[in-house]
């Protein structure tokens, strides 16, 4: 399994391991609890939204991107690459 659903599998595994509510993600991403659980439910979540996910958990998302299947290239910045941001938004 990889793409957006691995990931968002991953971030509900670890909302949940950290006891964030469905409110707490509704707050984070600015959006109504509802919405959260649809969004999660047919993986098309944006990558701004996944983003703010990943900074509520203070994870690392290099870690993610690479449990995911994405490994950052050597020397490549911190931010993503236009290729990796375009594979999360395409699904």
């Amino acid at each position: 399994m990889h793409g957006t659903p691995h990931l968002l599998a991953i971030l509900r595994r670890e909302l949940a391991a950290a006891g964030f509510t469905l409110g707490d993600v509704a707050s984070a991403l600015g959006t109504s609890e509802q919405r959260v659980e649809t969004l999660m439910a047919n993986g098309a979540m944006k990558l701004r939204d996944i983003d703010k996910l990943v900074e509520l958990l203070r994870l690392d998302f290099d870690e993610i991107l690479s449990e995911v299947g994405y490994p950052r290239p050597v020397g490549a910045p911190l931010g993503l690459s236009a290729s990796v941001s375009r594979r999360f938004e395409e699904g």
